[in-house]
């Protein structure tokens, strides 16, 4: 009796896991869709519409630090867990503007400056243990939190070719690029082009 009550107890937790690992699967894919039905910029496209940009990623002058994994980018999502993926998370981000080049040669500026990610997070590098721990500690996780948290970090890195969708904040004039942003209630989107 006692095995099967353990062993019920272990199909619920473990089905309770799968289901929790899936919901960020479940947004990443909504929120691609999302990505791919926006209309793809164009010289005649109006200022303030919704589009998508698809390009490879150049920086912009000024690049950061990814926190967990130190790499050089344009734009990262730190995040800490410490319940599982379902749990309570702590999470840092940081963006800065940079430059799509598209195929066609033509340069989009992106503002990053308010950004949502629909890409898996990258593997964190073999020095990553001391660099998770200044993470944590720099949040005032305590030690014995931190061993049982889960770390992970998406970065848009130099070179990337990346899918951006936001609202067309200036066209292409006078020899400038075109400009697309976003805010706070309508953040731009990036990631997997399509």
């Amino acid at each position: 009796m006692f095995d099967v009550v353990i062993g019920i107890v272990a199909v619920v937790a473990l089905g309770g896991a799968i289901y929790a690992s899936t919901l960020g699967d479940v947004a990443r894919r909504s929120a691609q869709r999302a990505l791919q039905a926006k209309r793809v910029l164009t010289a005649t496209t109006p200022v303030g519409a919704e589009v998508v940009v698809i390009g490879k990623v150049q920086p912009g002058g000024t690049e950061l630090d990814a926190p967990l994994s130190g790499r050089p980018c344009v734009a990262h999502r730190s995040r800490m867990y410490l319940g599982g993926v379902d749990g309570a998370h702590h999470e840092q981000a940081g963006c800065v503007p940079f430059t799509l080049e598209r195929d066609d040669g033509s340069h989009v500026v992106i503002d990053a400056s308010h950004a949502q990610f629909v890409f898996p997070p990258l593997p964190l590098p073999a020095d990553a243990p001391e660099r998770c721990a200044a993470f944590a500690n720099a949040l005032g996780v305590a030690p014995r939190v931190q061993r049982r948290a889960a770390y992970e970090e998406i970065l848009v890195l130099e070179g990337m070719r990346i899918a951006v969708a936001g609202r067309l904040v200036a066209g292409w004039a006078n020899g400038q690029p075109a400009r697309v942003g976003g805010d706070a209630t309508a953040p731009i989107t990036i990631g997997v082009p399509f």
